[in-house]
Formats: structure tokens, sequence, C-alpha cells
């Protein structure tokens, strides 16, 4: 008898479950400046050298997606990196003032 009684209730809470779960109304979609989606495809970039505001600097976008020298849209706003042994400046190593880490 106690079997049934549990099969019973979990078998309730789970129809309760889905009923509840059924009637949420769709999630919205994200913010509009945030997912330049149209039509489930991103837009073509634009050709061309990029620039942000404020700064005067203008890249490439080869020059912007390289990790190993990152673009530094405002050099005038840091002293410059220190320079490594052997002369070499590697920006991995260099943590520049402002970058957001602690």
């Amino acid at each position: 008898m106690r079997k049934v009684a549990w099969f019973s209730l979990v078998a309730c809470v789970c129809s309760l479950s889905i009923v509840v779960g059924s009637q949420q109304p769709a999630a919205p979609p994200g913010p509009s400046w945030a997912f330049h989606v149209v039509d489930g495809k991103l837009p073509p970039e634009p050709p061309g050298p990029k620039q942000v505001p404020g700064s005067t600097r203008t890249f490439e976008m080869e020059q912007i997606e390289n990790l190993l020298s990152p673009p530094d849209w405002f050099p005038e706003a840091h002293p410059p990196a220190p320079a490594q042994p052997g002369g070499r400046l590697l920006a991995t190593e260099v943590a520049v003032p402002g970058s957001g880490r602690p």
C-alpha cells in the first residue's frame, strides 16, 4: 500500500510540473544591441580598418584578432611596456594598467 501511495504522489508531482512548465511564457529575446542576428545569420563585417570611439588609432581585423600582439587603442593612456630580456616585448606577459586585472 505504501508503494502505491508513493507512486501516486510522484506521478501527481510529475504531472503538475509538466502542466505548470508548459504554461510559462516564452523567454523574451536578448537585447537587440547585444545580438546582431538577422534571420538567424550575423550581418557581414564592413570592410576596412576599425576604430574605437575616443581613439585615434585604426587597426585591420587581422591585427585585432591577433592574440599574440593585441592592439593598443589608447597608447597615450599608460607608460610603455617594459622590455623583456633580449629586447622583445611580449604582450601576454605584461599587465598594462587599466586592463581589468587586479
